[in-house]
């Protein structure tokens, strides 16, 4: 009679050789070097660019008046003024630059600052805008364009039909309220100091006929990063 093995006998697995130990130590290493690579790699990560900004004061920007064309005439009343709150400038010009050359050359105005660029950055610049509107639809416009690092962003104007732009709001002179926001993206090229500019630029108006310029208000720019950055000490 062959003699029946006892049932905990047959479950006792055998004892383990020395191969197997070996190969099961084998196979745990690439774990063992994959978790110590990680923090390597977080370590890696880029950190964020500081926060650049544009100055809150007239002082710290350049004002020409003009950069181009004659000098303002009697009158003129361009100025720093506010809009909704903040410090901005107006340029007021109703019976500006009359002339009789029709080969007269446009009158340009700007204001002029700069900010720390870094290369490869998303910057979105705000500003609110307030535009009066003279009565003749015949006449001459003017224009604002935001220039960033020497090239037009955007131009802006009250008669968008004379002069391609976008219409800014249209609100009583020496009003500080009625305007609208509006945001410029811009993606920096390289790093370094970078100039932000707004430029006026208007016609000559005729001596009969056409009487008014339009009048453009715009608040100083204020500067945000949508990736994040580290406001500087």
């Amino acid at each position: 009679m062959t003699e029946e093995m006892p049932d905990d006998a047959e479950a006792t697995p055998p004892p383990p050789t020395r191969r197997t130990v070996v190969r099961a130590a084998a196979w745990s290493l690439p774990v063992i070097a994959a978790a110590v690579a990680t923090p390597l790699t977080a370590a890696s990560t880029a950190a964020l660019p500081a926060c650049a900004f544009l100055p809150a004061t007239s002082a710290a920007w350049a004002l020409e008046d003009p950069r181009s064309g004659r000098n303002q005439d009697a009158g003129a009343n361009n100025s720093w003024r506010t809009v909704d709150g903040r410090l901005g400038y107006r340029q007021y010009n109703d019976n500006f630059y009359r002339v009789t050359n029709a080969a007269a050359v446009d009158y340009v105005s700007a204001i002029t600052a700069t900010f720390d660029a870094v290369a490869g950055v998303t910057y979105v610049f705000t500003f609110s805008l307030l535009g009066n509107l003279a009565a003749a639809t015949t006449q001459v416009v003017t224009t604002m364009d935001v220039a960033v690092g020497g090239i037009r962003q955007q131009r802006f104007s009250t008669k968008p039909a004379q002069s391609a732009g976008t219409q800014v709001p249209i609100g009583p002179v020496n009003a500080t309220t009625g305007s609208q926001q509006f945001s410029l993206t811009w993606i920096a090229p390289s790093s370094g100091p970078t100039t932000f500019e707004y430029i006026w630029t208007m016609p000559p108006v005729a001596a009969t006929g056409i009487t008014y310029n339009d009048d453009i208000w715009v608040s100083l720019p204020l500067i945000s990063q949508p990736d994040g950055c580290v406001p500087s000490a």
